[in-house]
């Protein structure tokens, strides 16, 4: 019996223990994907038994159904990372009083997720530990929910009295508060951090996000399936390529066609292109804030030159226009990866030549030592993924717990520090940069023949679609559903940053007020991301 089988036998086993068990029956609806449901309470009572048995809480995806007869419904995806397991479990809400029973005290890594869906769509938000409002701050009426079918996207936001800010209460003798943003020095996007202090330490950190809401899911709402990746692509603008090949990847999971092996490889070779010049970034801004200007200087050039490269290689410095559904829009002829090869083998070792001279710098490494540390043990309970989740020894990465092509024949083993602290960060992006070119070498090797595109077959109505990308940042999650006219009808989107938010917040407890620009960068999350 596989792993997999094992599994799938245990949680039989442990569903039909629960009261009413004959409701949660498991459905097989693809090679890994099962379904249990729609059945009532299955998400307050189904979701935290399969995080506890091996599961992790991937995202919650609310849908209004009340045109269609019916309520809301609640579809939350639960990912088996070693057993490459994803199983959807449904539960209906009534139209009338529509309650959603909170999980955040048994599955914290459901706690954002759950006050979006309540705002978004006029749901009780019941049992919830910090039931503030989320994306919708305080000004927004509290009868408006944009996301319902009956509220048109050209409708005005309405706003119900003057701002009156919510925060986590946080008391002591000595214990101060530090408001900083939303409005922030440079081109940072706007996000609000509430410091509560003693002394120099921080104690609590409460991040309020929204500033730049632009309603992304309600604008999805309508489009044309192919005119979707085009805002895809501006979901989150360091991560364009990421979140359309997410969107494109939705699409041709629920019309069951895959792209074509060439334009699956040329599509893994923009991901890691993406991947290299984010990370490449992100040591630099490290570098910046502590004040080492000769790695400033020489990653900021070499980021330079990969954004350089991908234009070269697509006509965009951020890969848009490259993906689109069923495979890509251009395709690399022979002097072109002969030449790519080359560069390759010499930006590894320019690469190298500037890591290790950064590094070996005392002043580098006692900086980032120590400082913003996320356990093992925080980082798996609050669902962060990507390189955040890596760096605290979590061994969880896309491309190889739930690999398409060509991931799956490439073999991806994630790179892994353990000391969750801001110079782990730091390693682990120059480990994965390595390995990202090794990848681009490796793709170019064994680049197959073929079509560049293959378009997709029809999308059944009413039917969700996956799309499962490990982009830079880390895991992206994108639920594509249509309509039975075969225009978009409801696009969930998970941004990574919406998991590791909450992993920021709580890396820089006990660390100093001063510490939180160099913990905040190890980090680098997208307000845009989160915002939608």
């Amino acid at each position: 019996m596989t792993a997999r089988e094992q599994r799938l036998q245990l949680l039989r086993t442990r569903l039909a223990c629960q009261p009413g068990g004959d409701r949660f029956t498991m459905t097989q609806t693809g090679l890994d994907r099962y379904r249990i449901g729609p059945a009532h309470e299955a998400y307050r009572l189904i979701v935290p038994l399969l995080v506890q048995h091996g599961g992790r809480f991937g995202t919650l995806v609310a849908t209004d159904e009340r045109a269609r007869g019916g309520g809301f419904l609640l579809r939350t995806v639960v990912l088996f990372d070693q057993e490459g397991l994803i199983i959807e479990v449904q539960e209906g809400c009534s139209a009338t009083l529509p309650v959603l029973t909170s999980i955040a005290q048994w599955v914290p890594a459901a706690h954002w997720q759950e006050r979006e869906a309540a705002e978004m769509f006029g749901l009780q938000l019941a049992d919830h530990p910090e039931p503030l409002r989320h994306l919708l701050h305080e000004h927004t009426a509290w009868d408006y929910h944009p996301l319902c079918k009956d509220v048109p996207l050209e409708q005005p936001v309405p706003t119900a009295r003057a701002w009156p800010p919510r925060f986590l209460d946080v008391r002591g003798e000595g214990v101060y508060e530090i408001p900083v943003g939303p409005i922030h020095a440079g081109i940072i996007e706007p996000g609000h951090f509430r410091f509560f202090g003693l002394g120099e330490r921080i104690l609590h950190l409460s991040i309020r996000l929204g500033w730049q809401h632009k309603g992304i899911e309600k604008l999805f709402e309508g489009l044309q399936p192919q005119a979707g990746v085009r805002l895809a692509e501006r979901i989150s603008g360091d991560t364009s390529f990421g979140h359309a090949l997410a969107f494109c990847r939705a699409l041709e999971d629920l019309a069951g066609t895959p792209a074509p092996s060439r334009a699956a490889h040329l599509r893994a070779l923009a991901m890691e292109l993406e991947r290299l010049a984010n990370h490449v970034g992100d040591l630099g801004g490290l570098c910046t804030d502590i004040g080492f200007a000769f790695g400033a200087a020489h990653f900021g050039r070499l980021r330079g030159e990969f954004l350089n490269r991908a234009e070269a290689l697509t006509g965009s410095r951020f890969l848009r226009g490259f993906c689109c559904p069923g495979g890509v829009r251009s395709d690399l002829d022979g002097p072109v990866i002969e030449e790519l090869r080359a560069w390759v083998k010499r930006v590894r070792d320019d690469l190298q030549s500037v890591v290790s001279r950064t590094f070996e710098a005392e002043t580098v490494i006692a900086r980032m030592t120590h400082v913003g540390v996320l356990t093992r043990r925080t980082a798996r309970a609050f669902g962060v993924v990507g390189p955040a989740a890596r760096a605290s020894g979590i061994k969880i990465d896309v491309r190889r717990d739930h690999a398409c092509a060509p991931y799956d024949a490439l073999g991806v083993t994630p790179v892994v520090e353990t000391d969750g602290d801001v110079a782990a960060r730091a390693r682990l992006r120059h480990g994965e940069a390595l390995q990202s070119l090794e990848l681009i070498d490796r793709i170019l090797t064994t680049l197959p023949p073929g079509p560049i595109v293959t378009p997709p077959g029809p999308l059944p109505p009413f039917t969700i679609g996956l799309g499962h990308v490990e982009a830079w940042r880390g895991e992206v999650l994108t639920v594509v559903i249509v309509g039975d006219d075969g225009l978009l009808w409801r696009v969930r989107v998970r941004d990574p940053s919406v998991q590791n938010w909450i992993g920021l917040a709580l890396a820089v407890e006990v660390n100093e007020v001063s510490d939180f620009p160099l913990c905040n960068k190890s980090f680098n999350l997208s307000y845009s991301g989160s915002d939608l």
